[in-house]
C-alpha cells in the first residue's frame, strides 16, 4: 500500500474536521477526493503529504508509519517521494520558474545541468 489511514483525525481547536478517516491508496492507483469547502479535504493531502500530523489514528506512507518519523525524515521522504500542486501559489519570488522547479532537485543534490534539463522538460511538458 502506498498510503493506509485507519481511523484518522484531526482538529483545529473544538472543530473536528476528519473524523475517523480510513483510506487504502495502492501504488499505481488514482483516487479523488471531493467535498464541500472546509471538510477537510486539504487537511487530508497535508497529512498524507507528511506535512502535517494526525491528532490520532494510523498514517502510513510508502510502508512507513508517520506517526513515529521524526521531521527531519518526514521532509526527506517529501523531498524524495512526495509531489504536491497547490491550490494557491507557492513560488519563491525571486527564483524564475525554471528556478522554482529546479529547486527540490538542487535539494536532492543533482548536477546543476542536470536539473536545468529535467526542469526545462517538465515545463515543456505541462506546457
Amino acid at each position: 500500500m502506498s498510503v493506509e489511514l485507519r481511523g484518522v483525525w484531526k482538529s483545529f481547536g473544538p472543530e473536528s474536521v476528519l473524523r475517523g478517516v480510513d483510506l487504502e491508496v495502492g501504488e499505481g492507483e488514482f483516487i479523488s477526493i471531493r467535498g464541500k469547502s472546509g471538510v477537510g479535504k486539504t487537511t487530508l493531502l497535508r497529512i498524507i503529504g507528511l506535512i502535517e500530523r494526525a491528532d490520532s489514528g494510523v498514517v502510513k506512507v510508502l510502508g512507513l508509519d508517520a506517526s513515529n518519523l521524526p521531521p527531519p525524515r518526514r521532509a526527506e521522504v517529501r523531498l524524495r517521494n512526495i509531489g504536491f500542486v497547490f491550490q494557491f501559489f507557492n513560488l519563491i519570488s525571486s527564483l524564475t520558474v525554471v528556478e522554482n522547479v529546479e529547486l527540490p532537485l538542487a535539494l536532492m543534490g543533482v548536477g546543476r545541468a542536470e536539473r536545468r534539463r529535467r526542469a526545462l522538460e517538465m515545463l515543456e511538458m505541462f506546457g
